[in-house]
């Protein structure tokens, strides 16, 4: 959702890439659930309480939404995104590394503190309670940006973890294998994400693409060894989707922002894709409302759309001006929904 000058330049360079919602299987078994086969995921981005906090401590203390006033507003949210339809919420985990997973001085991952597997828990619980399911996301791209220190909490400067054997084998043997192992069958996930838009750090000036990729598959790979649950990433714009094929991701997922292109104006592009397809993001400010991205989704064989958002306090988050809107369309389309 970020860096739209960059994005609007990638993709007018990306074989004529434009504004389109395109997958090839409305109907798909990776994001269905007891036993149901999907046929369109209705969602919502929170993306965070607060970002980097939700899960485990730092030098700011412990704000995770295991804490009774968190766990309160958790709660308060999920039931209002349930009641205007959402079924699906995507949600920031690791973010930049400030307060999961705990490092060691050499920069190796030595697992994760006290809180954040209650802040976990606690979080499935109150989507349990909401009756949503969650697409959680374990890394944005930040963790690869320059570090930056307070008393002692790192927020990102972790590219180590992508270009490091030892570092990255620290990272999954001692945080993501535990974690998809605890919770690799819970119902109330309903995929893993490996990295928010990873693109803006990947090329010149980030990791490469190579590093970025073999990351990406060795952990979709972990995922189908330790956990039940589809995997993704969480492509900044539908032109860069190609460069995760081959990688034993689930479904693809890819972020829209209107000043790409003018919308709803382009034929869907042909990107051969063998996953389903999912619009992870999509602007609930501006000049369209949800519904026109909606039924465009809808229209183009998408598996679904999850709305941008409901805390990140960007100028692309209006849910509170969206829901009638949002919800409305959830009304008049609910027999092809299912969370």
């Amino acid at each position: 959702m970020r860096n739209i000058q960059a994005l609007a330049l990638a993709c007018a360079l990306a074989s004529g890439a434009a504004f389109h919602f395109w997958g090839p299987h409305a109907r798909h078994r990776p994001l269905a659930g007891g036993g149901r086969r999907a046929v369109f995921s209705l969602g919502v981005n929170y993306p965070w309480l607060d970002y980097g906090s939700d899960f485990g401590s730092s030098a700011w203390g412990h704000a995770g939404v295991s804490e009774p006033r968190e766990r309160a507003r958790l709660t308060a949210d999920l039931a209002r995104m349930r009641a205007a339809g959402a079924g699906t919420v995507r949600w920031f985990v690791m973010c930049d590394g400030r307060s999961a997973p705990e490092f060691d001085r050499s920069g190796r991952v030595t697992g994760f503190d006290r809180y954040f597997y209650k802040d976990m828990d606690a979080a499935l619980a109150a989507a349990r309670e909401a009756g949503v399911r969650l697409v959680l996301v374990l890394f944005d791209y930040r963790l690869l940006d320059p570090a930056a220190a307070f008393k002692g909490t790192v927020m990102g400067g972790h590219a180590a973890l992508l270009t490091d054997p030892e570092a990255r084998s620290s990272l999954f043997d001692r945080a993501l294998i535990p974690l998809f192992r605890r919770y690799g069958s819970r119902p109330e996930i309903k995929a893993w994400e490996i990295m928010n838009e990873p693109e803006w750090r990947t090329g010149a000036g980030g990791v490469t693409w190579s590093a970025m990729r073999d990351f990406v598959g060795k952990t979709a790979a972990l995922v189908h060894a330790y956990a039940s649950q589809p995997v993704t990433v969480g492509s900044a714009s539908s032109a860069f989707l190609p460069l995760w094929k081959g990688l034993g991701l689930d479904f693809y997922e890819y972020h829209y922002y209107p000043e790409l292109r003018a919308p709803l104006s382009f034929d869907p592009l042909d990107l051969k894709l063998d996953r389903p397809c999912v619009l992870g993001e999509f602007p609930t400010a501006g000049a369209l409302p949800p519904s026109s991205y909606l039924d465009a989704a809808l229209r183009n064989g998408l598996a679904g759309a999850w709305a941008w958002s409901w805390r990140s306090g960007d100028p692309y988050s209006d849910m509170d001006g969206a829901l009638p809107d949002f919800s409305g369309w959830r009304l008049r389309r609910a027999a092809v929904l299912r969370r």
